[in-house]
């Protein structure tokens, strides 16, 4: 039975990379007749490009891809692309589960995502950023890239230092519970803290990476 199973999980695998790699033939996401993940990411930028570049928070609303619609941008002829409420098979709806995300992958806003790299290769200055758009009457993330200074402030700037803060607030949480159990520990752990502290301002530097431009994150504070 067990291996039964076996077997027919692994027919099912299968099926699953070859209706892939189909679809990627299919999208011409080829190089030297083998389907290429570069050439998609290719296509998946340029597509991006013409798509959700935003320059109001009006047009925010309209033009963010969310996942679906940029994965239907990507792979036009793939599974459920384009539709609200697609009918699919289980090969099919796992072709669009792995799809979707892998194109979704490529919109990570931190300087190391395939899109936020792209711009700063091509030395542009818009900026990839992730919202929360209506579709359907739900609030679905989606991405899009700005110039405009706002939106790059409400949606990748004041995110990331709000996400400091609440990893700073967890640890410090998990500090204390640790320092009332073993009172002993406070003066260790005050320490160890402290010398992190240092690295972390540190590290807490603007500019340009490896020019000799960088200029201390300065924080000041009214009360």
């Amino acid at each position: 039975m067990t291996q039964d199973y076996g077997q027919v999980f692994s027919q099912f695998e299968r099926d699953v990379e070859a209706a892939i790699e189909d679809l990627y033939r299919q999208e011409g996401y080829v190089d030297d007749g083998e389907p290429s993940e570069m050439v998609m990411k290719e296509a998946a930028f340029k597509a991006a490009m013409k798509t959700f570049i935003v320059s109001t928070k009006r047009e925010r609303s309209k033009k963010a891809l969310t996942e679906g619609e940029f994965y239907s941008l990507v792979f036009p002829s793939g599974p459920g692309a384009g539709k609200a409420a697609p009918t699919l098979d289980r090969v099919d709806a796992e072709v669009l589960r792995k799809l979707a995300g892998k194109v979704w992958g490529l919109t990570q806003t931190k300087r190391g995502g395939n899109l936020q790299r792209r711009l700063e290769v091509e030395e542009s200055t818009l900026v990839v950023c992730r919202c929360k758009v209506l579709r359907y009457a739900e609030f679905k993330q989606a991405v899009y890239a700005t110039d405009n200074e706002t939106l790059i402030m409400e949606d990748v700037v004041d995110k990331e230092i709000q996400s400091l803060y609440r990893r700073a607030s967890s640890l410090r949480r998990d500090l204390s519970m640790v320092i009332e159990r073993h009172p002993k520990l406070q003066g260790k752990v005050a320490e160890q803290l402290g010398i992190e502290l240092k690295r972390i301002d540190r590290e807490l530097t603007i500019g340009t990476e490896g020019n000799g431009s960088q200029k201390r994150l300065e924080v000041s504070a009214k009360g």
